[in-house]
C-alpha cells in the first residue's frame, strides 16, 4: 500500500509541474515577471513613439446593428461602469465618388520648410489654420516671454507663453508677416478676417482671455468678446459670430457689433477638451462635442441635431469635415475596444468604420474636398485610405524620435506638417500629387 501511495504521489508531482509549464507558456509567467511589450507600452512615460515598420491592420465594416460588450475580467483597473454602445441601424460603407481623389494616387511631391527650430514655432496646439482658398497659412510663434498675472509681478509657475499670429503665403513664398499677438487663429469664410484668442493675464487658476479679430489686408484689429465671456469663437460670416459661453459652456451666436445674442444649443460642451464645435466649410452645419463623450451633428442654428456617437475621442484633430461639407470623419473608442475612425455622410445613409487591431494614438484627421480620401496621423506616420476602406497605405514616416501632426488644406493639395522631435519643433508644407 505504501508503495502505491508513493507512486501516486510522484505522478501528482509530475502532473503539477507539467501544468505549471503550460500555464507559464500561455499566460507569460507568474506575477513579478517583466511585463510583455504590449503591457510596457501603457507603463512607459509619454514621449515620441517610433513609427511602425508595417502598415496598421484594419477591418472595414458597416455600422453593426448592435454591439455586445464583453464581460469585464475580475481585476479591472477602471472602476467606473462603462456605458454600453447604442445600437444603430446597419449602414453600407461610403461609396467612392467618380472622378475624385484616390488614395492610391496620392504622393508627396515636395516638402518646403516654413520654420526652423530657431523660429520658436509654437506647435499645432497653438493653432495652424489654412485660408479658405488654400493659399495662406496662419500659425503661432512663441515670443520667449510668459503671460503675466493681472496685478503685475513675475509670471506664475507654469504660466503659458505669449504667442504671435503669423501668416505665410505659401503660393508666392514671401517672408511671413506678423499680424497680431495671440493664438488659435480661425479664418472667416471669405478669408478676409482672422479671429484669435489673446491671453491678457495668467492668475493662479484663472487665465483671462479675450476674443479678437484682425483684418488680413488692412491689419486693423478690434475686440469682439470681452475677457472670459467666450471659451472658443468662430466667425460664421463677416458680421456674425458663434462661440462657447464660458459660464455655462453652451453655444451662443451674436452679431459682430455685439447685438442679438441667441443661444444656439443647450448642449454643455466639456470643460476640458480640444473640440467644442467645428463649423462646416459651407457654414451650414457643425459638429459639437458635448459632455461626457458625445459628438453631435446639427445645423448652425441648433436645429436638426443628431448624435453621431457616445464614445467620441475629444482631442486635437480628432474630427474633420470634407471640403464639400457632405462628409465627416471622427475618432471613436468604445469600452473594451480598439480605436476606430468613422467616415459618414451628413444625411446618415452611409458610414465606413475603420477598426485598428492594435491600440494606437490617432491624432490628426483630414478629408479630401470630395470626401473620397481620409488622411490620418498615427504614431509617427501619415496615412491615406479611401472612404470605402480600400487602398490603405503610408505616404510619410517620421524619424525614430519624431511625432507628426498635420492640417490638410481645403483643396487637398497641401499639408501643413508639424514635426516634433526630442530637441526640435518645426513647421513645413508638403505639396501633394493628387491625381484621380
Amino acid at each position: 500500500m505504501k508503495r502505491i501511495l508513493s507512486v501516486t504521489g510522484n505522478l501528482l508531482v509530475l502532473a503539477a509541474a507539467a501544468l505549471a509549464v503550460v500555464l507559464s507558456l500561455k499566460f507569460g509567467g507568474v506575477r513579478g515577471e517583466q511585463p510583455t511589450p504590449q503591457e510596457s507600452a501603457f507603463q512607459s512615460p509619454l514621449g515620441p513613439t517610433p513609427p511602425p515598420s508595417l502598415l496598421p491592420t484594419v477591418t472595414v465594416v458597416g455600422t453593426p446593428t448592435a454591439t455586445v460588450t464583453p464581460t469585464p475580467g475580475p481585476t479591472l483597473l477602471v472602476t467606473d461602469t462603462p456605458v454600453p454602445p447604442i445600437p444603430t441601424p446597419a449602414l453600407p460603407p461610403l461609396p467612392m465618388k467618380p472622378g475624385g481623389f484616390r488614395a492610391e494616387k496620392i504622393q508627396i511631391a515636395d516638402e518646403v520648410p516654413l520654420t526652423t527650430d530657431e523660429d520658436r514655432y509654437a506647435g499645432h496646439n497653438a493653432g495652424v489654420a489654412w485660408s479658405p482658398d488654400s493659399r495662406s497659412l496662419a500659425y503661432a510663434r512663441v515670443t520667449g516671454e510668459l503671460v503675466p498675472p493681472a496685478k503685475g509681478g513675475p509670471p506664475i509657475q507654469d504660466a503659458p507663453s505669449i504667442t504671435e499670429i503669423w501668416i505665410s503665403d505659401v503660393e508666392k513664398e514671401p517672408a511671413p508677416q506678423k499680424i497680431a499677438v495671440g493664438l488659435h487663429p480661425k479664418w472667416s469664410p471669405d478669408g478676409h478676417l482672422i479671429t484669435f484668442i489673446t491671453l491678457i493675464s495668467a492668475d493662479p487658476g484663472d487665465y483671462r482671455r479675450e476674443t479678437n479679430v484682425v483684418s488680413v489686408e488692412g491689419r486693423k484689429q478690434e475686440r469682439l468678446i470681452v475677457a472670459n465671456e467666450a471659451h472658443y469663437a468662430e466667425l460664421l460670416s463677416e458680421e456674425k459670430l458663434i462661440f462657447v459661453r464660458e459660464n455655462d459652456r453652451t453655444i451662443v451666436s451674436v452679431n459682430r457689433n455685439g447685438t442679438n445674442y441667441q443661444q444656439v444649443s443647450s448642449l454643455r460642451t466639456p470643460d476640458v477638451g480640444a473640440i467644442d464645435f467645428l463649423v462646416s466649410p459651407d457654414g451650414k452645419r457643425m459638429l459639437v462635442a458635448a459632455e461626457p463623450y458625445d459628438l453631435w451633428l446639427m445645423n448652425v442654428d441648433g436645429t436638426g441635431a443628431r448624435k453621431l456617437t457616445s464614445h467620441f475621442v475629444n482631442g486635437s484633430g480628432t474630427a474633420t469635415w470634407s471640403g464639400d461639407s457632405q462628409r465627416v470623419a471622427y475618432v471613436v473608442e468604445e469600452p473594451f475596444a480598439r480605436p476606430a475612425v468613422f467616415i459618414a455622410d451628413v444625411d446618415g445613409k452611409f458610414e465606413t468604420r475603420i477598426m485598428f487591431n492594435t491600440s494606437s494614438l490617432i491624432h490628426s484627421l483630414g478629408l479630401s474636398p470630395d470626401g473620397n480620401v481620409l488622411f490620418f496621423g498615427r504614431e509617427g506616420s501619415v496615412y491615406v485610405v479611401n472612404a470605402d476602406g480600400t487602398s490603405l497605405r503610408s505616404i510619410l514616416d517620421g524619424g525614430m524620435d519624431e511625432l507628426l501632426y498635420f492640417v490638410l488644406s481645403p483643396d487637398g493639395s497641401k499639408i501643413a506638417l508639424s514635426r516634433y522631435g526630442r530637441l526640435s519643433r518645426n513647421l513645413s508644407i508638403l505639396k501633394l500629387v493628387t491625381k484621380s
